[in-house]
């Protein structure tokens, strides 16, 4: 039912990985620990305006590939979420977004930012009315590459410092969960080679090794770290990971892996 034993064997191993830790998958994974919410534009889209959506695009792929951590919701939906929660919220159309439910957003110190296609100048004005940042002049399918400097600068000084820093590579995305005393880390590998062969998916996919990379994550107020735990579908026992606590921040390095990984940072309460 899997193809080849080598894809059997590597389906019974990550099966067998999510019934031994069902806890940290449970409830979507925990809280999101996200600053950030990115606004689908549904109702444009509905009416047949299309253009936001590339600009979602190229805001969600700089996103992903600068690990910045975020949430995504439409923006008919925007009036049932708890926006205080967010520093910066990232939109692309102005419909759908009323300043009744922005103003908690902004009495909380959050910031707007629009990412316009085009130069309507309606639109600049309904932007503006909103309290939104603009950044206009993005291209199209620049998501992560450096034309999308525009969009970094405005979003670093919504967020300020980031809950969540790293040196992994663009190939490894990495996902922050709050769950009941510890903070989960999803690390999944995406680098490959690109012209494998073989007869199973495995061989196929040839993922490479990930290299060891730095992760410092801001701490709930009043925790600290107990301990560190790193865990692999593709590795025998968990590792239990050196870590640096420094005022309400934690720096540890991951180990190399090849797929996937999870670290589960486990806190207490500080004295």
């Amino acid at each position: 039912p899997h193809g080849t034993k080598e894809d059997a064997d590597v389906m019974a191993r990550y099966c067998k990985f999510l019934d031994e830790h069902a806890e940290i998958f449970q409830h979507q994974n925990g809280e999101s620990t996200a600053k950030v919410l990115l606004v689908y534009p549904r109702t444009a889209s509905h009416a047949g305006r299309i253009d936001g959506i590339e600009m979602i695009e190229v805001a969600g792929r700089t996103m992903i590939a600068d690990h910045v951590q975020f949430d995504f919701v439409p923006d008919d939906l925007l009036d049932k979420t708890d926006l205080k929660k967010y520093r910066a919220i990232v939109a692309s159309d102005s419909e759908g977004l009323t300043q009744e439910t922005l103003e908690p957003f902004h009495k909380a110190g959050g910031r707007l930012i629009a990412l316009p296609r085009g130069d309507d100048l309606v639109a600049s004005l309904r932007w503006k009315k909103l309290g939104a940042a603009i950044v206009a002049g993005l291209e199209p399918r620049t998501g992560g590459k450096p034309a999308a400097a525009p969009f970094r600068v405005a979003l670093h000084q919504a967020m300020g410092i980031p809950l969540l820093q790293t040196t992994a590579p663009y190939t490894l995305e990495v996902h922050a969960y709050r769950q009941s005393g510890r903070l989960i880390v999803h690390l999944v590998n995406y680098n490959r080679s690109e012209n494998a062969t073989g007869k199973s998916v495995v061989a196929r996919e040839a993922p490479i090794d990930v290299e060891p990379a730095q992760i410092q994550l801001a701490l709930p107020q009043g925790t600290k770290v107990k301990r560190v735990r790193f865990l692999d579908p593709d590795a025998q026992d968990e590792q239990k990971l050196a870590f640096q606590q420094r005022e309400s921040a934690v720096n540890f390095q991951t180990p190399t892996f090849k797929v996937y990984g999870v670290c589960v940072v486990e806190l207490m309460p500080t004295p």
